[in-house]
C-alpha cells in the first residue's frame, strides 16, 4: 500500500532531520492513516496514493491475499492486483457496516489487531 498527501510534502523535505513518525490506522478501513505531527500537536490524514482504490479492511486483505497469488504470477503489481481481486468480490454485510464507524486515531491505539 502506498499512501500520499499534500500535506506530507513539507516533512518529507525535512525528514533527515526528524524523528521518525508516529503512523495509525483503523484496520475496518485501510484506504487512509494517521500520521502524527512532527512536533506532536495533531495527526495527518494521509489516503491511498491512487484514489481510485476502494477502501477494505486489513482483514479483507489477507483473506484475498492467496488469490492475488495467481493475478501477480502474470506479472501485476501486487497493490494492483489486490484491488483487482477486492473489485470482483463483494465485501459482507458486517464488514461494510463496521467500516463506517468513527475511528479516533488519539484513541483507538495503533489500529492493531489485539491477540
Amino acid at each position: 500500500m502506498q499512501y500520499f498527501c499534500d500535506g506530507l510534502k513539507p516533512w518529507i523535505a525535512r525528514r533527515d532531520r526528524l524523528e521518525r513518525f508516529v503512523i495509525r490506522r483503523d484496520p475496518r478501513d485501510i484506504s487512509r492513516i494517521w500520521v502524527l505531527d512532527p512536533d506532536g500537536s495533531a495527526y495527518l490524514e494521509v489516503p491511498y496514493r491512487t484514489l481510485s482504490h476502494p477502501p477494505i479492511s486489513v482483514w479483507e486483505r489477507s483473506a484475498r491475499r492467496p488469490a492475488t497469488a495467481a493475478i501477480r504470477w502474470q506479472r501485476t503489481p501486487f497493490s494492483l492486483a489486490g484491488f483487482l481481486t477486492f473489485a470482483s468480490q463483494k465485501p459482507s454485510r458486517r464488514t461494510a457496516c463496521a467500516r463506517y464507524a468513527p475511528f479516533n486515531p488519539t484513541t483507538e491505539g495503533s489500529g492493531e489487531p489485539e491477540n
